[in-house]
């Protein structure tokens, strides 16, 4: 829940409107490829989860150099607070390592969820290939 509720902080500021152009320009000027930002919606299953966190990851650099773009143009103090507060959580390495391995736990859960409900698997082989 913690990386969620970071996420969920940090996307709205890069989603849309002049944040997303600045996004857009950081990652054409760091040669990265851009995903879609997104944050974490509870309902969906885990697949759309690690979809969010394989974004995070991948946009990682170009959200944290908009980020600081952001906070550089921007005059207002309580802003400027906000954007600084922002850019430590993107810089938390601790997040970036947890992260990741919740990448691989999801993308094993989305396996296994999606082999254990295939209806002409027999038991023996759901059991086999879950572990």
């Amino acid at each position: 829940p913690e990386l969620a509720e970071h996420i969920m902080l940090i996307i709205p500021r890069v989603k849309w409107g002049k944040g997303y152009l600045e996004l857009e320009k950081t990652a054409k000027e760091l040669h990265t490829k851009l995903r879609d930002p997104n944050t974490v919606c509870e309902s969906r299953f885990t697949k759309a989860e690690r979809g969010v966190y394989v974004a995070h990851l991948q946009n990682w650099p170009a959200v944290l150099g908009t980020l600081r773009k952001l906070l550089a143009a921007e005059h207002a103090v309580h802003e400027r607070k906000l954007l600084s507060n922002l850019i430590g959580l993107v810089l938390k390495q601790r997040s970036l390592v947890i992260m990741m391995g919740i990448t691989d736990l999801l993308s094993i859960i989305s396996h296994v969820s999606c082999f254990s409900q295939i209806v002409n698997a027999l038991e023996w082989e759901k059991h086999a290939h879950i572990f």
